[in-house]
């Protein structure tokens, strides 16, 4: 970005591809990459908000379903929440609690939903959007 043309209220480590008005789908991925410790919050349809943590691990399967792990504390093996956003058409985003501190099957087994319809948002750059208009 030019210096001329530069957002002072954008800090540096925020990517340049980060559009706030862009559609969750569209932003997870840049979310996922951002390094150093960023929170994030999730909120419902209602505006209901529950603050998830750091961005941990990001993966798309086959069929075009992205998941973000968050948690808090600086290991990346530390997460309690999930957010996955179905591919196009395919459903609404969700927010699950869950616990990967056991075998895979007792993993999937005890998934909590949280949220449907949720939107994801950075403490400090856009969180206060999420009571304009959750996605």
């Amino acid at each position: 970005m030019d210096d001329d043309t530069a957002d002072p209220d954008r800090p540096d480590w925020l990517p340049e591809a980060y559009d706030p008005d862009a559609p969750l789908r569209e932003r997870l991925p840049i979310i996922a990459a951002i390094d150093g410790g960023i929170e994030l919050h999730v909120a419902d349809q209602r505006g209901t908000v529950e603050v998830v943590g750091s961005p941990k691990h990001f993966s798309e399967n086959s069929a075009g379903a992205m998941t973000l792990d968050a948690g808090r504390g600086g290991d990346d093996s530390q997460w309690s929440w999930e957010i996955t956003v179905p591919a196009v058409g395919a459903g609404e985003p969700v927010l699950r609690r869950v616990d990967p501190e056991q075998d895979f099957e007792d993993y999937e087994a005890t998934k909590q939903q949280w949220f449907t319809g949720l939107d994801v948002r950075i403490y400090g750059i856009d969180a206060d959007r999420i009571e304009e208009a959750p996605a």
